[in-house]
């Protein structure tokens, strides 16, 4: 959490240090937790060991874990948490992927560049584009839905702490590991208290980086990608899902596929839970998208089309493949 997030509450002689403190660089509760006193020490000489100490004393007491109630939290006591229930994407192989889960929470999606990490693809953020995608789904009030999305251009980690206070009046809870990574690990664990609190769902789009020769936690050998920012921020999320272009995947990848991904906003794309704690892990599924919507991409039947075609008296074709060119194989 952010020093200047509590100074209000804090000692005056306490507060007046933590302009000292972030002209060396200690802007959160984390790293002056976790920073050793000796350096905080040698970088402010009029800073004093007692008051140190007693400042960190009252970072940890004001940040410090709300104890549960049998693994349940104030959310419990608001009725109205079925309205913001999780709806899916409206893509049965997409939702059957996360069945099981509730929606609240944290879903990390990673991946590289050009994979549908973003519904918007072009990697800028234009209300004309959300308001394609309300209407493509049917939502009768869009400006009622725009007015409750909020768009905040962030290029630091202080910038975020921000945009998560002005979501969130409740303090953060945090139990982080070292300085700037804690502050960041301290940031997620802000996001998936406002998500449990307000009982939504919360989506953090994260990159990809190179797990050679294979990423152990994927279904797939040829899957040599993994999320970015390391081991500890694993254990900050309550799902992950890895995206990675089918033809990097499968090894097939047709004409209109490749026109695609060099010409247009869209593409096929793989997409596993390959670490979860809300639903089974190893489950995935391929999708298609055009930048506005989400398209399923499916096998074929179960029971022969060709076989139910003729018994009906229907001109039929060839058999629709489970993995091939879009026109064989894609299906809204």
């Amino acid at each position: 959490m952010l020093l200047k997030r509590i100074a209000d509450v804090l000692p005056a002689e306490l507060a007046e240090l933590i302009p000292e403190l972030e002209s060396v660089g200690i802007r959160t509760t984390e790293s002056l937790i976790f920073t050793p006193p000796t350096y905080i020490l040698s970088h402010i000489p009029l800073l004093q060991s007692v008051q140190l100490d007693a400042l960190i004393t009252s970072s940890l007491e004001l940040t410090a874990p709300k104890a549960l109630r049998d693994g349940q939290d104030e959310r419990d006591e608001d009725d109205g948490s079925e309205e913001s229930a999780w709806a899916g994407w409206g893509i049965s192989g997409l939702d059957d992927v996360v069945a099981g889960w509730n929606g609240i929470g944290v879903m990390e999606i990673a991946g590289p560049k050009k994979v549908g990490k973003w519904i918007d693809t072009e990697g800028s953020f234009v209300p004309e584009r959300a308001m394609r995608v309300l209407e493509y789904q049917g939502v009768k009030d869009v400006n009622r839905v725009l007015q409750r999305l909020v768009v905040i251009p962030c290029f630091k980690l202080d910038d975020v702490f921000e945009a998560i206070a002005q979501l969130s009046e409740v303090s953060a809870r945090t139990r982080t590991s070292n300085l700037c990574h804690a502050e960041l690990v301290s940031l997620t664990e802000e996001i998936s208290e406002l998500a449990y609190e307000h009982g939504m769902t919360a989506i953090i789009i994260n990159s990809a980086v190179s797990s050679q020769p294979t990423n152990s936690q994927s279904s797939f050998n040829k899957m040599d990608i993994k999320p970015a920012l390391g081991g500890a921020f694993t254990f900050c999320t309550d799902l992950t899902l890895l995206l990675q272009e089918t033809g990097r995947i499968f090894g097939l990848m047709d004409a209109n596929e490749r026109e695609r991904i060099r010409s247009e906003p869209g593409l096929r794309a793989l997409v596993e839970v390959v670490r979860s704690r809300v639903c089974p892990s190893g489950k995935w599924t391929v999708f298609e998208t055009d930048g506005a919507k989400l398209l399923d991409v499916i096998p074929p039947h179960e029971v022969d089309e060709r076989t139910t075609r003729i018994s009906a008296g229907l001109p039929t074709g060839p058999a629709r493949p489970a993995i091939g060119s879009l026109a064989q194989t894609l299906a809204p």
